[in-house]
């Protein structure tokens, strides 16, 4: 409905009449709704709607009047016309009936519009709540992963700054080994020094003893022969075999070491003492069990004339005949010593190994001692076996050469091993001798109780001296290198024998 019929039909009410009809005034009120989609059809905050009916009279019109409105067939047209023709109680009923009317339809559509902006709101309210809520549960996400990645990276900081502090610790220990192992590279440097030192000045004396038929001549008579040399003579052999040990433990493979016991065993006729399994697996002791069977290898072949260098034509050895005169000459106390030594040295000058002797046990047993060792397998790290035979040689003209300054010394110079079949002292072993024993395996004195496990090297003694006199007194020109057992393997010693290889 438009204002402008609402205003005709309240215009219909101001008409003149005798009865005074009070005025009524409605007054229409409307809430701002702050929407932007009706942002434009709305009030301003003090905008109202005042409908105001103007007081009028109802005027007591004659029936002419009556009649001729009555036989008007159409409305007055406009406005003035109407409001100066007169109005029955009818009209001004319907008057007011359509004024009513059409006063509920305008606040009708104003209700209307105002519950379609209250549904629009409520709708949109709801929306960002949801979007509020959707909002909050992606922050609390958010803040989670934020306080996990938090928790994470303090736990991996942590950790680096205890790695750290484990590096620094690890390079301070290695610094200091470093220092430690500095220090004993320099004292092995300084030790191997000194040997190729003596070593050389020994084999210049002996090549000039050897080009020079004086001295030959001399020591066919007896002609002393000092400790210096036999000391000299005695750390070169000890050296060369030692060195010969390690080469042999660096060539094997790991999976041999149990049977290279047998092999050695068999070396020397099965006259040495026999090596416990353990002892060659272990990598501590493995090289020294190998230099202790070279070492008895060595003295059987050279020393004791296992080798049959010595033999006369009846195929006697001169050394055994020696051996067997002097434990009778000490058997009996003999005081004519010393004249037995001057006689051994004329004959030894007749029953003398040559110098193809030599190339005989090159030949006859240090190929033999090769295959034992290595059977038919490969060497590795560039050992072969013609450096294995070169060290024999060398090894093997060294004993030679110490056996010789032995047997024409006018002292009695022997080879005493200490114990050589432990199980004469039972199951234990027997005890150290700190006067003629070396312990490889330990940087201090050993104790009171501890026991050998085997023995490495003999003992070179002495008695008598160069002019053939003071037999009954009797020095330790080297001792005897002998392996101890541990502390850990105390309790194991009196359990098996610890010279027995597996069966």
């Amino acid at each position: 409905m438009s204002w402008f019929n609402l205003g005709k039909s309240l215009a219909l009410l101001t008409s003149s009449s005798t009865e005074r009809v009070p005025s009524l005034s409605v007054q229409l009120s409307v809430e701002k709704v702050a929407d932007p989609q009706t942002e434009g059809c709305m009030m301003k905050d003090d905008d109202s709607m005042k409908i105001t009916r103007p007081d009028f009279e109802v005027e007591h019109i004659d029936a002419s009047k009556i009649e001729a409105t009555k036989e008007s067939k159409r409305p007055t047209e406009n406005l003035g016309d109407q409001l100066a023709s007169p109005v029955l109680d009818d009209d001004v009923t319907l008057a007011v009936k359509q004024g009513n009317a059409e006063y509920m339809d305008s606040l009708h559509d104003l209700c209307s519009i105002q519950n379609c902006n209250s549904s629009m709101l409520t709708e949109r309210i709801q929306a960002l709540e949801a979007e509020n809520a959707k909002l909050l549960s992606s922050a609390a996400w958010y803040e989670y992963r934020f306080m996990a990645e938090k928790k994470r990276h303090k736990e991996y900081i942590s950790t680096l700054l205890e790695r750290f502090r484990t590096h620094q610790e690890n390079a301070s220990i290695w610094k200091r080994s470093s220092k430690i192992l500095k220090s004993q590279i320099a004292d092995l440097r300084q030790r191997e020094r000194d040997l190729a030192a003596s070593y050389e000045a020994v084999q210049k004396e002996l090549h000039q003893r050897k080009a020079d038929p004086g001295p030959s001549a001399a020591l066919a008579i007896g002609s002393k022969v000092f400790d210096g040399e036999l000391k000299s003579e005695w750390k070169q052999l000890k050296f060369s075999i030692r060195n010969l040990a390690l080469l042999i433990v660096d060539s094997i493979p790991e999976d041999r070491c149990p049977p290279l016991g047998k092999r050695l065993k068999r070396l020397s006729g099965g006259k040495t003492p026999k090596s416990s399994r353990r002892i060659f697996s272990d990598p501590d002791s493995r090289s020294w069990a190998i230099e202790k069977s070279l070492w008895s290898t060595v003295c059987n072949i050279v020393f004791e004339s296992q080798s049959g260098s010595d033999l006369d034509e009846a195929g006697h050895s001169f050394k055994h005949f020696k051996k067997v005169m002097l434990d009778r000459l000490e058997a009996h106390k003999s005081t004519r010593l010393g004249l037995y030594c001057k006689w051994f040295n004329d004959g030894w000058q007749i029953t003398r190994p040559s110098e193809g002797a030599i190339e005989t046990m090159l030949q006859n047993d240090c190929g033999r001692i090769y295959q034992l060792v290595y059977g038919d397998s490969q060497l590795k790290d560039g050992a072969d076996e013609l450096s294995i035979q070169d060290e024999l040689r060398d090894i093997f003209k060294l004993a030679m050469e110490l056996d010789d300054m032995c047997m024409q010394s006018r002292a009695i110079i022997t080879l005493c091993w200490h114990a050589r079949d432990p199980r004469e002292h039972g199951s234990s072993g027997p005890g150290y001798v700190e006067a003629t024993m070396n312990a490889v395996n330990m940087d201090q004195k050993p104790p009171e109780d501890a026991r050998i496990q085997f023995v490495i090297t003999p003992a070179l003694l002495k008695r008598g001296n160069a002019n053939g006199r003071n037999y009954d007194s009797e020095m330790v020109l080297a001792k005897a290198d002998v392996f101890m057992y541990r502390e850990e393997d105390q309790t194991e010693c009196g359990d098996a024998d610890p010279f027995d290889v597996g069966k």
